[in-house]
């Protein structure tokens, strides 16, 4: 990644890092066992052979991931390791851009003593950052929500009677997420609305083990989208400060515009950053000294938005510098750096991956079918100003169908420019094994994780860390 941010000196202009996963016949040979390595007497994957038709260019072996761990190649590819010195300046730079924030917000609101809530509302930059898909900017997308509505002339609320936490569940219908119960508490933990909604379209998975919600209780309910909403906007005019926690979910099934919000996500950052998101139960267990959602038949909404609730009094309580988490800044993003050197960064990936690569700072083309991923690639490179880093990942194709995609893709490679393709193969069996393993090393299991699973493991691992790249020059 040295010439893409400038630390050496190249004449490559753009690279496209061409990424298959989940290769169909990735080993096209496999034996029935892995061969057994003479030299430390472990077993080992066996050769994995090249791709044929391209062998004047560079072919390579390589591990994807260490020790056990499932391969990830955008952790792989797009992640460079950081020196001490530059983590000394992350941590002074975060520090000093907290304390920039309270003093500009001391400024504007007069406060003097901790910030209060209105400090953790997220701005109209983080709104866009942090809740993409909710059209606040987009009046076309924004026809099928619906706004909250500003208090009538002359009437008043305190404080602590705006603020407001919410917790929602979903079910997946025959046109996706939909919403089946809502819960709204005020700030004394009060519940205000604790409703079951009918989604419109049929339901194919009530999500029973994460929602609660039961055939049974979708059975009994009348209630729709139109008369929850209607309920919500009596209980939530705009002035209100909504929390929640990964609140543009809970606005989402909602279909609901609401900007003045505090997300417990950005409240409580990951260790390891964006995108990265504590677990609602995580926090709860570490903060509030309490089990959440500890139950096998589903989330209660209302135990969820209690919870988001108290880590929001809690963080306004303490103020902006609690909890002290120390951010892993063992790490830079590429995509990121990239911005940083003003170098343009493309993601073609599925929906979920290009919201979670992106980092709001790359340009983003959904393609989830591996024709419309490289004819995107190819239509972006061969029109206007093909950018300086195209990460481009399919997903389930076979070895005779990478060739041909690389080769279309290497005769529009425009001048200066570097392909490099990344193969792994299926993983099924090393996540299998992985939840096997925490199942079983859980203090209330009755089956043990001895060595020879261990072992197991561990060739299943190599077997399934082992990639192949191809780099091309053009």
């Amino acid at each position: 990644m040295d010439h893409l941010l400038g630390s050496i000196q190249t004449d490559l202009k753009h690279t496209v890092l061409f990424v298959c996963e989940e290769v169909v016949d990735f080993r096209p040979q496999q034996q029935e066992a892995p061969l057994e390595d003479a030299a430390n007497g472990i077993a080992v994957a066996e050769e994995l052979p090249l791709l044929k038709g391209l062998e004047g260019d560079y072919q390579f072996r390589s591990r994807l991931s260490e020790g056990d761990s499932i391969p990830r190649c955008d952790a792989t590819l797009l992640k460079i390791p950081v020196s001490k010195h530059d983590i000394e300046k992350e941590k002074h730079a975060a520090k000093k851009a907290i304390k920039k924030k309270i003093k500009k917000f001391k400024k504007s609101s007069g406060e003097t003593s901790k910030p209060s809530a209105e400090f953790y509302v997220l701005s109209p930059e983080e709104l866009k950052m942090h809740l993409p898909s909710i059209p606040f900017e987009d009046t076309k997308a924004a026809a099928e929500f619906i706004s909250t509505k500003p208090l009538p002339d002359g009437e008043t609320r305190s404080a602590e009677q705006l603020l407001l936490a919410i917790d929602c569940e979903m079910c997946r219908t025959t046109k996706g997420v939909e919403l089946t119960r809502v819960t709204l508490v005020d700030a004394s933990e009060k519940v205000l609305l604790d409703e079951y909604v009918r989604p419109k379209n049929p339901i194919v998975d009530y999500c029973t083990q994460y929602s609660g919600i039961t055939c049974e209780i979708m059975e009994a309910t009348t209630m729709r989208l139109a008369d929850i909403q209607e309920k919500f906007l009596a209980l939530v005019p705009a002035e209100t400060i909504l929390v929640g926690h990964s609140i543009e979910n809970d606005l989402q099934a909602l279909r609901m515009l609401h900007r003045r919000v505090i997300d417990t996500v950005c409240m409580y950052p990951h260790p390891k950053g964006p995108p990265f998101r504590s677990a609602l139960r995580f926090l709860a267990s570490q903060y509030l000294n309490r089990a959440i959602q500890t139950g096998t038949d589903g989330h209660c909404s209302v135990e969820d938005a209690i919870a988001t609730l108290q880590l929001a009094q809690l963080k306004i309580k303490h103020g902006p510098t609690f909890p002290s988490i120390e951010h892993e800044y063992k790490q830079k993003k590429v995509v990121n750096e990239m911005a940083r050197a003003k170098k343009s960064v493309l993601i073609v990936d599925s929906q979920r991956a290009c919201r979670s690569l992106s980092g709001g700072v790359a340009c983003i083309i959904p393609h989830e079918d591996p024709s419309e991923v490289v004819q995107t690639v190819v239509h972006q490179l061969t029109t206007g100003f093909p950018p300086h880093l195209t990460w481009a990942r399919v997903r389930g194709v076979k070895r005779s169908e990478i060739v041909a995609y690389m080769q279309k893709i290497k005769s529009n490679l425009p001048e200066h420019s570097c392909l490099v393709t990344v193969l792994s193969g299926d993983t099924n069996e090393l996540r299998a094994l992985h939840k096997r393993r925490t199942a079983r090393t859980d203090p209330r299991s009755s089956l043990m994780w001895d060595k020879k699973q261990q072992e197991e493991l561990n060739a299943t691992a190599l077997a399934a860390q082992t990639g192949l790249v191809h780099i091309c020059l053009q």
